[in-house]
């Protein structure tokens, strides 16, 4: 665990009296992977996380494919990953940590790097994520208008070839199962057992597509704009005339070469969930 994930600092003290059965090892930022490699070589069966969506993707890359399970507990700020799973909160985290019930669950990789939410390039990617650098000085509405602001004056479209069709494009997301058609219903899934990347690409078309496409991010109309092309795959190949592109997993901006292969990796991850 980070101490200094998420909003709020997280307890050390209430972690190692809710979780008594595990070692809890405070770590800083960049020291999970070395964290997670020893307790797997110590023989460790379950890993437990606290920490946001980017720490639980970073051990999830390590556990995919094996017979290690992995414990997520809820301690950063958007927590996805965990909410879809079941577990809410710290107290839904102790219940899965003491009770046998378990599940697989699918996680998407691209050329290499997993993802448990999705994978992004482009306009999209930066307009949300600067969306949320600003909600919690100046709200979600307000925060919504610099994002957008920022994107209409700085923003640029790229040339792809996605599943061998030439593109220009603002931004290419990629999801780890289907989420809802809103930009409120874009951080939540109702299953991660379907074995579908949602792929939605937002095509650059015209001078004014910019200003429509920031439009139907800025007031929810994602689903009716006739610029954003939306479909269910399990795979899906990405090629750029560059020989290394940007790609946010999960939150974490990767410096991946080209031509991005995304593929589904069907219930690859076993997670420890609340019990009935």
């Amino acid at each position: 665990m980070n101490p200094a994930s998420g909003p709020n600092d997280t307890d050390v003290a209430a972690l190692r009296e809710q979780f008594a059965g595990y070692d809890v090892i405070e770590i800083g930022a960049d020291g999970l992977d070395e964290a997670i490699d020893a307790a797997l070589v110590d023989g460790a069966g379950v890993i437990g996380v606290a920490g946001g969506d980017g720490s639980v993707s970073c051990a999830a890359s390590r556990l995919v494919g094996s017979d290690r399970q992995l414990l997520v507990i809820p301690a950063g700020t958007r927590n996805h990953f965990a909410h879809d799973i079941g577990i809410d909160d710290v107290d839904d985290a102790a219940r899965a940590g003491s009770g046998p019930a378990r599940t697989s669950v699918d996680v998407g990789d691209v050329n290499g790097n997993i993802f448990v939410n999705n994978a992004s390039l482009g306009t999209y990617t930066r307009l949300v994520r600067k969306r949320e650098q600003y909600e919690r000085r100046v709200g979600k509405r307000l925060a919504n208008v610099i994002a957008a602001w920022s994107e209409l004056r700085h923003g640029h479209h790229l040339m792809l070839r996605i599943d061998d069709k030439p593109m220009r494009v603002w931004a290419v997301f990629v999801g780890n199962g289907t989420y809802g058609d809103g930009l409120r219903d874009v951080s939540r899934r109702e299953s991660l057992q379907e074995g579908q990347l949602d792929v939605w690409v937002v095509r650059s078309r015209g001078r004014l597509s910019r200003l429509r496409v920031t439009g139907a991010v800025l007031f929810g109309r994602l689903d009716r704009s006739p610029l954003i092309d939306r479909s269910q795959t399990a795979d899906l190949v990405v090629e750029s005339r560059r020989r290394v592109i940007e790609v946010a997993c999960d939150g974490e901006v990767r410096r991946v070469d080209t031509p991005l292969k995304f593929t589904i990796k069907r219930g690859a991850l076993t997670v420890l969930v609340p019990g009935g």
